[in-house]
């Protein structure tokens, strides 16, 4: 059976969103946080949307740092 992501409204509302932000300038560092209550599709969402548009997925943990968070896109990035 060949999994499919449902496009629900919220996750058209989101994808809307990170459209937006990549009309900004190519010279522009962008950087996006998707917060709510749990059970939402977050995760899923913004899993399936970096996947398609070579993009980088931290997700944020209890307890991080902004060293933990700029050390894992470091990692990420390979460096």
């Amino acid at each position: 059976m060949k999994k499919t992501f449902i496009k629900t409204k919220n996750v058209k509302r989101f994808v809307a969103l990170m459209d937006e932000l990549q009309k900004l300038p190519p010279n522009i560092l962008k950087l996006a946080l998707v917060y709510g209550d749990h059970g939402l599709g977050k995760s899923q969402t913004i899993q399936w949307w970096a996947d398609k548009n070579d993009s980088v997925y931290v997700r944020a943990t209890q307890g991080m740092t902004s060293r933990w968070l700029l050390s894992k896109i470091a990692e990420k990035q390979g460096i």
